[in-house]
């Protein structure tokens, strides 16, 4: 399966027909009524906020049963919809006979409105008689009789107009073929999502109709023949070497493996500053240090490990595990502290971008999309682990430089990784986030920096998974742009957990890149795009790069006034379909199609059998997220609210058996607890920017906020 959904979609063609039909469950609040009393939510109302469909884009990595060529693509010509396995395809004696049905219908409805003018003419002749006939007779008593025969003919009249108005907007929806539209030869199929009528040419008995549910169409083939290219893709693994990487860590005992430091004693770091005055980033960067050491001598003294110790620990678990189980790919390691320096392996010469280039963008591209690149993991992982435990801690951040170089090395191959770790704020070269003498930088032209690399990143179907260190001040809000844009993951750990944390990100791998998502619904469905706008029956998302766990939500409604012919040609069940384009590492690219239906339950309590509770509460993480990251506030507060009268008011609905709903009611109040503090976090750094409007002065985001919002728009059952 591709996809998630609540199943049943809920139509009320009842008195509550004025009601708005919010696919994303926009519950009003509680209104008063004449007596002053709180009025309970619509059932309607309610229940659209359970109109969610979910993508599972995570499955592109598998190959479905049923593959076809791009010939096999056959598209509506009103709303391109594609020929799928409930379409029916009609010969032309069925056409000729639909036409004669046409042709029936239209004389009926000639013959009814020929009917009603004739009636119409007939009653007003008996008028002019009548009036004739007993002109004489009390005319007071005559004119106000004929004054409500008026009237009354004048609301007939307008009631025959608006019969034959509906009728001619259902005409205008089902479209069918003129006569001479079609030859013998061809064939005609009516589409399931908009019900128009198309001629398909050259048909035979040996068309493959699809008889899948998920079909993939090969719409190019791989320049490359490599079938091993999702094996030889690049990691880069991206790390901080700079001073303040010495701090050291409490470890306890068999926590971590340190036999690879030898059997000196640990040491317990700690930093001051020599001139006694507060620095930035706690005095550790481009200043005088005095170390104080405390050599452990008893068996029972507390061990430490420096932050770069258990960095190292981490990506040499990676190198070892890479070089048994991907020995064909290739990886690299990047250091950035003053300057940047990649890493030389057994074969291939290590380079290093000096002081003076870490402002030259161009040239640090060049340098590494030029990098040559010659050794897999299997041959460079025993040289690559020496390097690696060799690296010393020192010197400045030049955090942007160093992911620039990354994202070009890892462009040679679509679909390669970059893990980018740090513990600190870049404060040299291209996007340093504070100036190592005045503290001070312009944010607007940082955010532009990082906005850049970012889509540097994005365009070179490049990933990017940050991690940072608990207690540390890494502007996530920049540099988690890297993550958000690429389709990455974004994380805060503690140092001992580091090789954790790296273990999982190696373990969701880039399954697509170029993905791109488009819904198509019926014609009684409207969807909703990021911004809360209704965008009509089609929506199109652009996605980037695809990893196995990624899952997406999206959210659509119930036209209001849908007339129920339209809901009975779909015999019930309410078709949409989904289709994913995208590339495969190997570099071909693919259509995948899901085409399913939703059924039509007859009441709300059907409506509620079996709804997906976790389904809807990812939306609701994905949806306030993407709000709130862009300053929204309000509508994430909105949301939050709605999602709370949401589960308030179905407690009160009569649920089906066994469901999960107290337990996701709880799992939501853990989410909200959470919300709650991210929001009362972002309406502060609100009011702090309206003191500061005649300042250079900026609130930003703290880091743990940062991250959970970057985090919630990819939130998933798995997060």
């Amino acid at each position: 399966m591709s996809k998630r959904v609540n199943k049943r979609v809920y139509f009320n063609f009842g008195k509550q027909r004025n009601l708005e039909n919010n696919f994303q469950g926009r519950i009003e609040e509680k209104k008063k009524d004449q007596d002053g009393n709180n009025k309970e939510l619509s059932e309607q109302n309610l229940f659209q906020k359970t109109n969610v469909i979910s993508v599972l884009l995570g499955y592109l990595g598998d190959r479905v049963n049923e593959v076809q060529s791009k010939e096999k693509l056959v598209s509506c010509s009103n709303c391109e919809g594609y020929l799928n396995y409930k379409s029916k395809i009609f010969d032309y004696e069925q056409y000729l006979k639909k036409i004669e049905e046409e042709d029936q219908e239209t004389n009926k409805l000639k013959h009814k409105n020929k009917k009603i003018e004739s009636q119409d003419s007939d009653l007003e002749d008996e008028d002019d008689e009548d009036d004739e006939e007993e002109e004489k007779e009390e005319k007071e008593e005559k004119e106000t009789e004929k004054e409500q025969e008026k009237e009354q003919e004048k609301e007939n009249k307008n009631e025959n107009k608006n019969e034959k108005k509906k009728e001619e907007e259902v005409d205008q929806e089902i479209v069918f073929l003129k006569k001479n539209d079609l030859k013998q030869s061809d064939h005609y199929w009516v589409c399931e999502y908009c019900h128009h009528s198309n001629v398909l040419k050259n048909f035979s008995k040996d068309f493959d109709q699809n008889q899948e549910m998920i079909v993939d169409y090969l719409i190019e083939e791989a320049k490359t023949t490599n079938s091993n290219q999702e094996e030889e893709t690049i990691t880069v693994f991206c790390i901080d070497i700079s001073g303040s990487m010495s701090i050291s860590t409490k470890v306890k005992d068999g926590e971590l493996d340190l036999s690879k430091f030898g059997k000196q004693k640990q040491t317990n770091h700690s930093y001051y500053n020599y001139s006694g005055k507060s620095r930035s980033r706690s005095g550790y960067r481009n200043q005088r240090y005095t170390r104080q050491s405390q050599m452990q001598e008893q068996s029972n003294v507390q061990e430490y490990v420096t932050r770069l110790q258990c960095l190292q620990i981490a990506v040499g678990n990676q190198l070892e595990e890479l070089s048994r189980t991907s020995p064909n790919s290739k990886v690299v390691l990047v250091t950035f502290n003053s300057e940047v320096t990649i890493q030389p392996n057994s074969v291939d010469q290590g380079i290093v971008i000096g002081k003076k280039q870490l402002e030259d963008i161009e040239k640090i591209k060049e340098i590494g999309t030029n990098y040559n690149l010659t050794q897999t993991i299997k041959k460079s992982s025993a040289s690559l682990i020496e390097k690696l435990y060799s690296l010393k801690e020192n010197g400045c951040t030049a955090l942007g430089p160093g992911v620039l170089v990354s994202i070009a090395i890892a462009s040679q191959v679509p679909g390669s990784k970059v893990v980018l770790c740090t513990d600190g704020l870049s404060n040299i070269g291209y996007g340093k986030l504070e100036d190592t003498k005045s503290q001070e930088v312009d944010q607007k032209i940082v955010s532009k920096q990082y906005d850049s690399i970012s889509q540097y990143g994005k365009n070179s179907n490049v990933i990017i998974d940050l991690i940072t260190l608990e207690n540390t001040d890494c502007n996530i809000e920049q540099i988690g742009k890297l993550s958000n844009l690429t389709g990455g993951t974004i994380d805060i750990v503690k140092p001992t957990e580091l090789s954790t944390r790296f273990t999982n990100i190696m373990s969701n791998p880039v399954v697509a890149t170029n993905v791109s998502v488009e819904l198509l619904f019926h014609t009684s469905l409207y969807a909703y795009d990021d911004d809360d706008r209704k965008v009509g029956s089609r929506l199109e998302k652009e996605v980037g790069n695809v990893t196995r766990d990624l899952e997406l939500t999206f959210n659509y409604g119930v036209k209001e006034n849908i007339n129920q012919k339209i809901i009975n040609l779909a015999h019930g069940k309410i078709p949409y379909q989904i289709r994913l384009n995208y590339h495969k590492l190997d570099g071909s690219t693919w259509l995948r199609t899901i085409s399913e239906h939703l059924e039509v339950a007859e009441n709300v309590k059907d409506a509620l059998e079996g709804l997906d509770y976790e389904l809807m509460n990812q939306n609701f993480m994905q949806k306030a997220g993407n709000f709130a990251l862009r300053g929204n506030i309000e509508q994430s507060s909105r949301l939050l609210k709605e999602q709370q009268q949401f589960y308030n008011g179905i407690q009160k609905l009569p649920t089906t058996k066994e469901n999960t709903l107290q337990e996701n009611v709880k799992d939501f109040d853990t989410q909200s607890s959470k919300w709650e503090i991210v929001i009362n976090q972002e309406k502060s750094n609100i009011e702090k920017n309206e003191k500061n409007l005649n300042t250079n002065t900026r609130s930003r985001r703290k880091d743990k906020i940062a991250s959970f919002l970057y985090n919630s728009t990819k939130y998933t059952k798995k997060n």
